[in-house]
């Protein structure tokens, strides 16, 4: 048979000496049978006298050949790189051939140990046909590509996901060269991701270009480097940022200020510096009327109040008492920084109407999915007023359904409190929990993203969901999110009658006079004083 197939003497005689040639002719007679071409066949035949060669297999030793001895082996075969003319470089797609083509041909000779792949159940559980998880096991970083799938399995992905997740791990390996660990730049992948986006020879694609597998592409590529610490990110760079960083870690470490309240002066002076940094080189050179400049752009641009733009004073003359301490800019430069006036009655509660409010409750009173979530979500927020921190780090052990109660961790250093569980708030929660939910999750908190990794809900989600729907009613408000309802709760509790003590109990105030503020909108109470006669009593 090899006579019909190798054509070359030289080559002829080779394959002729080879060991187990009975064994190579049969297998390549079992694809002539078949009806493939000359080309295949010689293919087949090359390969499985590589495979003889590189595996060291004799006729008189009988021994299994393993999995990784195959891999090693087609790894040396793919690196070979003067041996054939057409292979140039690291060769991915003759190493695959090789695994495959000796996987299969050890097997029909019985000379082949336990598959590696079964001692893999992840791709066992992910793909139905055998030539897939060979190709999956064959491919270069097993045990990385393993430990990421893994890694979202535990995060309550799908099987859809992790199956996406093992494919794109395939393309990343590919288009980037990235059969070894190394570090991968943000443009390689870039790059990559657009050559990919443009291929052609893909089942299913028609287009010539594909945004869709792009962002794919990088949004995996992404999150697996990143997973690994092989990923170099494009870093942000900003004016006089080092002296930022040396300030917010002495608020942590020496003032114990907490996490979220640095996270914010960070990102305030971030944006302030982008523009002081227009003007000056170094934060010796800052003057007074630099600082009046960053306060008034941040005023002109006609987003910004007063109260805003006067926390951005604070925040400013707080870091340059810390410069000047440290001998970073010239003295007295914190005490020139003048916050702008903030008028009586400027910082009123804006809350919405108790009608307005109901009615964005029930935009989300619907059967989808998302919306169950959110419904619950408004519950809590109109009914108990609770900041948004405070719902998102609610856990489910803070649900005592026997006794029907809300155990509640107030922030901003206040102590625990206990509601009662009103029934319309247990009735969305528990139909959130029960049909929405993923439970198979180990989070303990209550409320999750809807898709994986399925981890608890930020604040700036909760901020999307209720200004989407106060939004849709059209309600004119300074501000659309949570707070606004927290504002509209007490609100409707003091123009109810309830006492200030109470309000200010509901809201888990440390201090009574944050509660007084309700009082100048309690209009009931002011229009019964508007309307007395005072003739008498002036």
């Amino acid at each position: 048979m090899l006579e019909k197939v190798v054509l070359r003497k030289f080559y002829l005689e080779r394959h002729l000496q080879c060991p187990l040639l009975r064994e190579r002719e049969d297998y390549v007679r079992s694809f002539y049978e078949k009806g493939k071409g000359h080309s295949y066949l010689s293919a087949i035949a090359n390969y499985t006298l590589r495979i003889v060669e590189l595996l060291h297999l004799t006729d008189a030793d009988r021994h299994l050949v393993s999995a990784d001895d195959i891999s090693d082996a087609a790894e040396e075969w793919a690196k070979m790189e003067t041996v054939h003319p057409l292979k140039r470089s690291y060769s991915v797609s003759g190493r695959y051939a090789f695994i495959k083509i000796a996987t299969d041909w050890l097997k029909r000779i019985n000379r082949l140990a336990p598959l590696i792949e079964d001692s893999v159940p992840v791709f066992n559980e992910l793909f139905e046909r055998n030539y897939t998880r060979r190709k999956m096991v064959a491919a270069p970083l097993l045990k990385e590509r393993i430990e990421y799938i893994k890694y979202w399995k535990e995060r309550g992905a799908t099987r859809f996901t992790q199956r996406e997740i093992a494919v794109y791990e395939l393309h990343i390996i590919r288009y980037l060269s990235f059969s070894q660990i190394r570090t991968v730049t943000v443009v390689e992948i870039k790059n990559a991701a657009l050559v990919w986006a443009k291929e052609e020879k893909i089942p299913g694609r028609t287009a010539s270009y594909s945004k869709y597998a792009e962002q794919r592409f990088v949004r995996f590529a992404y999150g697996w480097l990143r997973f690994m610490k092989c990923l170099e990110e494009e870093k942000e760079i900003y004016p006089f940022e080092d002296r930022v960083t040396e300030y917010i870690d002495h608020l942590v470490n020496v003032r114990g200020y907490a996490n979220s309240t640095s996270k914010a002066r960070y990102s305030i002076l971030k944006n302030a510096f982008l523009t002081l940094g227009e003007r000056c080189d170094d934060l010796s050179q800052v003057t007074p009327a630099d600082i009046d400049h960053v306060i008034m752009s941040t005023h002109e641009d006609g987003q910004k109040s007063r109260k805003t733009v006067s926390c951005l004073a604070s925040v400013l003359r707080s870091f340059f008492r810390h410069a000047e301490q440290q001998g970073w800019c010239m003295k007295n430069l914190a005490e020139s920084i003048k916050s702008p006036r903030i008028y009586s009655g400027e910082d009123l509660p804006y809350a919405p109407k108790r009608e307005d409010v109901e009615a964005s409750v029930q935009y989300y009173h619907t059967d989808r999915k998302s919306a169950i979530r959110n419904y619950a979500i408004m519950q809590l927020l109109v009914v108990y007023g609770i900041r948004s921190s405070e719902l998102t780090n609610l856990k489910l052990k803070d649900l005592n359904w026997k006794k029907e109660q809300l155990y509640l961790r107030r922030a901003k250093g206040c102590k625990p409190q206990v509601f009662p569980l009103i029934q319309s708030v247990g009735n969305a929660i528990l139909r959130y929990l029960k049909e929405v939910r993923q439970n198979e999750s180990r989070s303990e908190y209550v409320f999750l993203c809807m898709r994986a990794p399925y981890r608890k809900m930020s604040t700036a989600s909760i901020y999307r969901i209720v200004s989407t729907c106060l939004k849709q009613q059209n309600i004119i408000l300074k501000h659309y999110g949570p707070h606004s309802l927290r504002h509209g709760c007490a609100t409707h509790l003091v123009n109810t009658g309830f006492t200030m003590k109470k309000v200010s109990d509901h809201l888990g105030h440390r201090q009574l006079d944050t509660t007084r503020i309700y009082a100048k909108v309690d209009m009931p109470n002011l229009k019964k004083v508007a309307d007395m006669k005072w003739e008498g009593l002036l």
